[in-house]
């Protein structure tokens, strides 16, 4: 009996030593839940190959943002109107640049969107600069100078008439348009006042209209191949004049109230009539019309 306790306690021993071998904390086995410690991820070449091209894409995007942006700003300076030089068609600066340049400041308060060059509205501005000034026939370009910097290139009227009213004269074209600032030559055909009338400050006889309908009957009278060489205001009268045509030794009498166009065409009529029969009469009176009276 006494051997087989002692064979048990041996057993009891060996048991302990078994169970204190085997345990986790003398093997420094896993341990569930817990993360794995020593272990690095080594970086694959795709993987480097994926950051390089992702990198790349960053800065191509940055750069293209940043070359749109210069491109934007570029652009708008290019269109943006800050300052304007006036040139005549002829390629010569206008000297007179401040009487230009007020009436295109207003232009541009009153509609400072179109300070854009892309949202200009050329017949606008054409109608605000011959309202103030009517020597200017039409804007045939715009160019730009530099950033912000641009060339007005003006047509300006080229007269067929002048009257000189108390020292100051006056202008017309062919279209009939009256004006007082000329840059060409002073034309041939001047109108002569003989009316006698007395004119005072505030009541010029050279009105618009008046100056309309010489410029159009010089107009027409180029049109059907006649050639206005004088004007001439008949004494204590307003509402008429005497029209001297080059080669022709008679004055034409035109009536001011109608049509400058009409009242040419019968005189081309009359003109021809009289060198067909050999005629040489006094004068051709036109104001009726559609008929020409003439005195032998």
């Amino acid at each position: 009996m006494v051997k087989n306790k002692k064979n048990t306690s041996n057993v009891k021993k060996s048991s302990g030593r078994t169970s204190s071998a085997q345990s986790p904390k003398s093997q420094g086995s896993f341990r569930r839940g817990q993360t794995i410690s020593g272990y690095r991820k080594e970086d694959s070449q795709r993987s480097k190959a994926h950051d390089l091209i992702v990198k790349r894409r960053k800065i191509s995007s940055f750069l293209m943002f940043l070359l749109a942006g210069a491109a934007l700003i570029l652009f708008v300076l290019s269109q943006l109107v800050v300052k304007i030089d006036f040139y005549s068609q002829d390629g010569k600066m206008i000297e007179d640049q401040s009487r230009y340049q007020k009436v295109i400041d207003e232009y541009y308060q009153d509609r400072p969107i179109e300070r854009m060059r892309i949202f200009l509205n050329g017949d606008n501005l054409l109608s605000a600069i011959q309202s103030e000034l009517p020597e200017v026939a039409a804007i045939d370009d715009i160019n730009l100078k530099s950033f912000t910097h641009f060339k007005f290139v003006l047509n300006m009227r080229k007269p067929v008439a002048s009257w000189s009213v108390n020292d100051k004269n006056y202008f017309v074209d062919n279209t009939g348009v009256a004006f007082n600032v000329n840059y060409y030559d002073n034309p041939s055909i001047t109108i002569s006042d003989e009316s006698g009338i007395k004119i005072g400050d505030n009541h010029i006889v050279a009105s618009n209209g008046f100056l309309s309908f010489v410029g159009k009957i010089i107009g027409a009278a180029n049109t059907n191949n006649l050639e206005v060489e004088r004007i001439v205001i008949p004494p204590s009268s307003l509402r008429q004049v005497e029209v001297y045509v080059k080669n022709v030794s008679y004055p034409a009498i035109f009536l001011t109230s109608s049509s400058a166009e009409a009242q040419v065409k019968s005189l081309s009529r009359a003109v021809r009539y009289f060198q067909t029969n050999g005629l040489s009469p006094q004068y051709v009176d036109l104001r009726v019309e559609g008929k020409a009276f003439y005195k032998l």
